[in-house]
């Protein structure tokens, strides 16, 4: 029998038991198999026999067939797509994340391809028609928000493992390090009490009542004598910003709950020449670990680097791809 034949079905059938189904399950008939994967009865027999042997499968007469165990698919066995989607489309801030997954992928065989830009409406079902037919073999996605759930649902049921760099609590699309937004700003508004500031200041692109300003407020509540969230898109902003800046006092903080934010904070203290002290401006994330602007002292961060981000985002997909599952405990939440 042609290898050019059989070896692609048998990797076929290997990634069709590791995507759709679970240990015990009753697997297809072989006459199923060969109508699912177009192939002829004599190579759907030998598919299965070799799989049985290897434990996988188990043929019982007059029963079927069962999954015995998930097939460890090296990654040598097939040449994987990798699509990046940034709804970002600034260089500076996809380019962290390809930085920790190039350095994931390295030495494996895996294509890497961005596509970085508006989209428009993200959250309807043609939005997930164009992700499936991309045609990639896993999606991480960047910068999207719970109003795409729908698409990527439907990015899911078709097969194809996506995660996110945001956690989507209806869905099992994960980020691989678990970017815990209340957990995060917790710690954030904890050492800046530490730091001796009774005041604060948070400024954040997203509404008010969000993981990043609601873990801030629980940490500082109770010592702090004052606390206001800036929404940097409403009209206002600007010349509340400036003057907060501008009249900062020694008990005075500022918390910078996205990255918009960092943007917004930094050109208006490049643009009007203000000045700040060490530790007194903490930001959620970065591309780093810490933000440098000239003239400006470090920005501490509370949240994992991007490029540490896009390194474990790439690995939960490799592991996906490798043994069927997500690593834990993310599976534990799927």
């Amino acid at each position: 029998m042609p290898k050019i034949i059989y070896e692609p079905f048998l990797e076929a059938l290997k990634l069709d038991i590791i995507n759709r189904y679970k240990v015990g399950d009753r697997y297809l008939s072989i006459r199923n198999i060969a109508v699912h994967f177009q192939v002829s009865l004599q190579t759907a027999q030998k598919g299965v026999k070799e799989l049985c042997e290897n434990g996988i499968l188990s043929a019982r007469q007059k029963s079927g067939i069962f999954v015995l165990a998930k097939p460890n698919l090296t990654m040598e066995e097939s040449r994987k797509s990798l699509v990046v989607l940034s709804r970002n489309s600034n260089p500076q801030f996809y380019k962290p994340f390809l930085e920790g997954i190039h350095q994931r992928v390295v030495a494996n065989p895996v294509d890497v391809k961005v596509i970085a830009e508006d989209f428009g409406d993200v959250g309807s079902l043609r939005f997930g028609e164009y992700i499936v037919n991309l045609g990639a073999d896993g999606i991480i996605s960047l910068n999207f928000f719970p109003e795409s759930a729908l698409p990527f649902y439907y990015v899911l049921h078709n097969q194809i493992p996506i995660v996110s760099d945001i956690i989507f609590d209806t869905l099992p699309i994960l980020p691989a390090v678990q970017t815990d937004n209340y957990k995060h700003a917790f710690k954030a508004g904890y050492s800046m009490l530490q730091e001796g500031f009774d005041e604060f200041f948070l400024f954040g692109f997203y509404p008010k009542e969000n993981k990043r300003y609601l873990g801030f407020k629980d940490a500082v509540k109770y010592k702090c004598r004052s606390i206001q969230y800036i929404r940097i898109s409403e009209f206002e902003s600007l010349s509340t910003a400036i003057s907060i800046l501008s009249n900062m006092q020694e008990h005075t903080g500022i918390f910078l709950c996205d990255y918009s934010a960092v943007h917004y904070i930094a050109s208006l203290c490049s643009r009007y020449m203000i000045k700040f002290r060490n530790h007194s401006i903490q930001a959620y994330d970065w591309e780093d670990d810490a933000i440098k602007y000239p003239n400006v002292p470090p920005i501490p961060c509370a949240a994992p680097s991007f490029k540490e981000i896009g390194y474990h985002l790439c690995d939960t997909l490799m592991t996906k791809w490798t043994s069927g599952d997500y690593p834990m405990p993310l599976q534990r939440k799927v």
